[in-house]
C-alpha cells in the first residue's frame, strides 16, 4: 500500500494493484515488452508511450511511433498527447519517453 498525505494531516492510503493485473491490462491494449519493439532515437522527433516502472520484471512500451514534433506531425503520425488522452495505458503505470531529451523526460 502507498500512503500519501492529505490536506490536514490525515494520511491517504491507495491501494496498489497487484502486478498481474496492471500486466494483463497492458497486454490487452497492445503493450509489448520494450526489447521487442525499436524506437527512432536519431532525429529527436519521436515519443512513445512506456511504464514508468518495471511490471513482472520488465518495462513495457506501445508499438507505435508519436510525434512530439512538427516534423514528425507532418509524415502522418498521431501527436502523443492526443494518443495518451484516448485511454492508451493505465493510469500511474505509464509515460511518455520523448527522444528528443536525455533520459526521455522533458525538463
Amino acid at each position: 500500500m502507498a500512503v500519501l498525505s492529505r490536506a490536514g494531516g490525515m494520511p491517504l492510503v491507495r491501494k496498489r494493484l497487484n502486478e498481474k493485473y496492471i500486466l494483463k491490462e497492458l497486454l490487452s491494449q497492445g503493450f509489448v515488452p520494450r526489447s521487442d519493439f525499436r524506437m527512432k532515437m536519431k532525429s529527436g522527433w519521436y515519443a512513445y508511450l512506456v511504464t514508468n516502472q518495471t511490471v513482472c520484471g520488465e518495462h513495457y512500451i506501445y508499438p507505435e511511433h508519436f510525434a512530439h514534433d512538427y516534423r514528425a506531425g507532418r509524415k502522418g503520425y498521431r501527436d502523443i498527447h492526443t494518443a495518451l488522452n484516448s485511454g492508451i495505458g493505465q493510469e500511474g503505470y505509464t509515460r511518455i519517453y520523448y527522444t528528443a531529451y536525455k533520459n526521455g523526460i522533458a525538463k
